[in-house]
């Protein structure tokens, strides 16, 4: 999970900076071009200004709230539709939250209850197709919270906790772009929405 957030982080960032560069263009640099570059610029500005106020309307974020909802809601009907029972033979027709079950959740509980995560007694334990892969044990201790649920809670809360992460990772890209904290909501919810639909976003919620 956190490995695919990082991954996601460079282009929610790039693509921040460069759907703002516009509004940070240093005025002073303008005097020194010709009034033909000048007037070029200026209506490029405008319009980018424009779609950025469009962007912040009521209207728009409702919109992509919407979508946004949509996404979310596609992947979680994904996961139910093919969701993974915990098992010791796996099954590849049925993925859903695998690597959750696999990965963190039981090798977390594992690692609560003193046993070895990485162990094949570990697999024994909790019935599990293999054991844990080698992840820094600091994966678990973040995880155990996750471990005093029933499985099935824990599936929803780590669901709904990835898509907190989501939020942040986009607000932080937003943040260390430099882009203004008044474009943040429609340019934020945008590019949440379209992370959740793209294939690694869609990847970190499934």
């Amino acid at each position: 999970m956190a490995c695919a957030l990082i991954e996601l982080l460079v282009p929610v960032g790039s693509l921040a900076r460069v759907i703002m560069l516009d509004a940070m263009t240093d005025s002073t640099q303008s005097k020194h071009q010709s009034p033909k570059f000048n007037e070029t610029r200026a209506g490029r500005r405008s319009l980018g200004s424009s779609w950025r106020s469009t962007l912040n309307q009521p209207a728009a974020i409702i919109g992509l709230l919407l979508l946004l909802l949509i996404g979310v809601g596609l992947t979680g009907y994904r996961v139910y539709r093919q969701y993974s029972v915990p098992a010791r033979v796996f099954d590849w027709q049925n993925r859903g939250h695998s690597d959750f079950h696999n990965g963190t959740y039981f090798p977390s509980m594992a690692f609560r209850d003193g046993v070895n995560p990485y162990s094949l007694e570990a697999a024994e334990v909790y019935e599990l197709s293999r054991s844990s892969p080698l992840y820094s044990p600091v994966l678990f201790i973040w995880h155990l919270p996750f471990t005093y649920l029933d499985v099935l809670t824990a599936d929803v809360a780590f669901f709904m906790f990835n898509c907190v992460l989501l939020g942040l990772l986009v607000w932080l890209g937003l943040y260390c772009s430099g882009v203004p904290p008044r474009n943040h909501v429609g340019l934020g919810v945008l590019l949440m929405a379209a992370l959740v639909l793209s294939r690694p976003g869609h990847i970190t919620l499934f």
